[in-house]
């Protein structure tokens, strides 16, 4: 994963579409804590900050918690937390890995390190093709 496209709380929305304008192809916002530890607290899909009902100047914080909780935006809600990606570790096991993204019908998983910050991305595709289809 690009450790210079990943985003403290405490970032603002601006400082994500200024990433998201150097990287077209990017998808997916990793979140980390305001504390620099690096750890992981959320993964948010590019759509929720290019919609017009956040200001530049929002802390994605504060974007976290309306989409969490305003009605006007429950549209965008499922493109953030755990109804839209897992969290692993290297020595979780594909197979249940794969078994509680289907479940969840989430389709995003980011592994982490001991020190819970991202190492990197896959999607449900790429551990069915580990597993051989299944």
């Amino acid at each position: 994963m690009n450790r210079e496209f990943m985003f403290q709380l405490n970032k603002k929305k601006s400082d994500v579409i200024a990433g998201l304008d150097k990287n077209k192809d990017y998808t997916f916002v990793p979140i980390l804590d305001s504390s620099g530890s690096g750890a992981l607290v959320d993964v948010i899909h590019s759509r929720v900050f290019w919609d017009g009902r956040f200001a530049g100047d929002e802390e994605i914080s504060a974007i976290i918690q309306k989409l969490d909780s305003e009605a006007n935006l429950k549209d965008l809600r499922e493109l953030h937390g755990d109804s839209f990606f897992v969290k692993v570790h290297s020595n979780d096991k594909v197979a249940e890995v794969l078994e509680s993204m289907n479940k969840r019908a989430i389709s995003v998983g980011i592994e982490r390190d001991e020190k819970e910050s991202p190492t990197r991305c896959f999607t449900k595709t790429e551990l069915r093709s580990l597993l051989g289809s299944r």
